[in-house]
């Protein structure tokens, strides 16, 4: 089972992460980027990799200093979830 992260020391990432996660959406070896929390609750940089691209990116790790990079690979969903309505037989 998976740890659950710690909340964070401050309630949003530096300037510094905000800046590297916009550098880190130019990466043409980048599909998403996002933040997260690692288990003890320093803000991390999450990275969804293109199929075929293995991690580290030694470019984006470095421009993070002492910020950790957490990759993810796996594909998106071929099928997207779909909103309906709860209860349509009650029009909900």
């Amino acid at each position: 089972m998976e740890e659950m992260p710690r909340p964070p020391d401050t309630p949003y990432p530096s300037r510094e992460m905000e800046r590297a996660k916009a550098a880190a959406r130019q990466h043409p070896e980048v599909a998403r980027v996002g933040v997260t929390t690692t288990t003890d609750g320093r803000w991390a940089l999450k990275i969804w990799l293109r199929p075929g691209v293995q991690p580290p990116l030694a470019d984006i790790g470095e421009s993070l200093g002492d910020y950790p990079v957490v990759y993810d690979r796996e594909p998106d969903p071929d099928d997207l979830p779909v909103a309906r309505p709860a209860y349509p037989k009650r029009g909900e």
